[in-house]
C-alpha cells in the first residue's frame, strides 16, 4: 500500500513536471529563472535560442556569461533591486540577441518560499521590437 501511493505520487509529480516544461518550452515568449547570487537556475528553449545556446548549456551562468557589461549591469541592479523589495519590475530592455538587436518587454518578478524570503528572480519576456518598429514608423509617416 505504501509503495503504491509512493508511486502514484511519483507519477502525478511527473505528470505536473511535464506540463510545466511543455507550457514553459512552448511559448513564444523567453523565460528563466535566476537564483539570487544571478545564476540561471532554469532556461526555456525560446530565451537559450535568442542567443544561439542550448538551455542546458545556459544553467549556473549569469548575466556577464551572456550581455555585454553595460547590460548585465543594469539587468543586475533591476534584479537586486527586486531581491531587496521582493517586488516585481515589469521594464523595456534593448539587447542584442544572436541574430539581432531586440526590444523586450520583461516582466522580472521575485519567488517566495513558505518563510516569506525570495530564494529566486523569474523573468518573462515578449519580444516587441516590430511593434515598436511599427510604432516608429507611423510616427514617422505622421510628420
Amino acid at each position: 500500500n505504501l509503495e503504491r501511493t509512493i508511486l502514484q505520487r511519483t507519477n502525478e509529480l511527473r505528470n505536473k513536471e511535464q506540463l510545466l516544461n511543455a507550457i514553459i518550452n512552448n511559448t513564444s515568449s523567453a523565460i528563466f529563472v535566476k537564483d539570487t547570487s544571478g545564476k540561471y537556475i532554469l532556461v526555456n528553449k525560446k530565451f537559450a535560442a535568442d542567443f544561439g545556446l542550448e538551455p542546458e548549456s545556459m544553467i549556473g551562468k549569469n548575466a556577464y556569461d551572456i550581455f555585454p557589461k553595460e547590460t548585465a549591469d543594469q539587468l543586475t541592479q533591476d534584479e537586486n533591486q527586486i531581491i531587496q523589495s521582493a517586488n516585481g519590475l515589469t521594464n523595456e530592455v534593448n539587447v542584442q540577441a544572436y541574430e539581432s538587436q531586440k526590444t523586450m518587454l520583461t516582466n522580472k518578478f521575485p519567488l517566495i518560499d513558505q518563510d516569506n524570503h525570495v530564494f529566486a528572480i523569474c523573468c518573462v519576456a515578449t519580444d516587441f521590437t516590430e511593434m515598436k518598429n511599427a510604432k516608429t514608423e507611423q510616427e514617422i509617416l505622421s510628420l
